[in-house]
């Protein structure tokens, strides 16, 4: 597989995760969606450290 068409498989999924997200949020307060946001903050970042180990 050529470097261009993994970004471009890469870039779907991530679009498809994007417009998944947002119809999960959608329907949501506020101040559940910062809550969620903030709670996807902090295991990125917990995964991050892991993987730097």
């Amino acid at each position: 597989m050529q470097k261009e068409e993994l970004r471009e498989k890469i870039r779907e999924e991530r679009e498809r995760e994007w417009i998944r997200d947002s119809l999960v949020l959608r329907d949501k307060r506020p101040e559940d969606t910062l809550k969620t946001l903030f709670d996807l903050c902090e295991f990125a970042q917990k995964l991050g450290r892991r993987t730097a180990k």
